[in-house]
């Protein structure tokens, strides 16, 4: 999957800005196809997917006694209790 190139002029152009669109939409799609990668807590609350209450639990706790926080550094979404809820994405398989 090819990103369109970075433009110093006319990077809000219309056409461009839809390319942009659908190649970001189709990366995420073929993101929420792995079937591994959506079994990952932080890859199910980015996309909103429903997790059970134990794993949204351990992602609290996790994000809570990081002493690093490394890949929720200013996410402060990480312990909301929206990931809990339905999906935004009905497209996607559970």
């Amino acid at each position: 999957m090819q990103f369109p190139a970075k433009q110093l002029f006319g990077k809000m152009s219309p056409s461009l800005v839809k390319q942009r669109q659908a190649t970001i939409e189709n990366y995420l799609k073929e993101i929420a196809r792995d079937k591994d990668l959506t079994r990952e807590p932080l890859v199910r609350m980015f996309f909103k997917l429903p997790m059970t209450a134990e794993e949204a639990t351990q992602l609290e706790d996790d994000a809570h006694a990081a002493a690093d926080p490394g890949l929720l550094t200013g996410c402060a979404a990480a312990a909301a209790p929206s990931v809990r809820g339905p999906g935004l994405w009905g497209w996607v398989g559970n």
